[in-house]
């Protein structure tokens, strides 16, 4: 369950946090702030709640302002044998990232569906 937050004075908390992202850093502020500042929202994540999943479409960037995310990324097993069985996924990438980091931000740059799943491992404020 993703629960939106209501931010007294939201798009100046906003403005000023956008600003201070090092991914934003080579664009021109007032650009950058014109093209996503009315588009951003707070969320926050309850602990093991997904907050994307691997493949899926990406449709937003999520940066950790509170809490810890585990980010997973799995490529299927090859078949094990003859009859084409296949054994259970594998992970392959696997990091825990924390306030300050952007997740998704690949996925947007490249016009891409998220490249891992990343799920709360505590309460996550974005």
């Amino acid at each position: 369950m993703v629960i939106n937050r209501i931010v007294p004075n939201q798009n100046s908390q906003v403005r000023d946090m956008i600003a201070d992202m090092p991914f934003w850093q080579t664009v021109p502020r007032n650009e950058v702030l014109d093209l996503i500042a009315h588009e951003t929202q707070f969320v926050d994540f309850p602990a093991g709640s997904v907050i994307t999943r691997q493949e899926e479409e990406c449709d937003s960037l999520f940066y950790i302002l509170e809490g810890q995310a585990r980010l997973e990324r799995v490529r299927p097993s090859a078949p094990q044998q003859p009859g084409g069985r296949v054994g259970p996924d594998v992970t392959i990438i696997q990091r825990d990232v924390d306030k300050g980091y952007l997740i998704g931000r690949f996925a947007l740059t490249y016009n891409q569906p998220y490249t891992s799943t990343a799920t709360a491992i505590d309460d996550v404020s974005a």
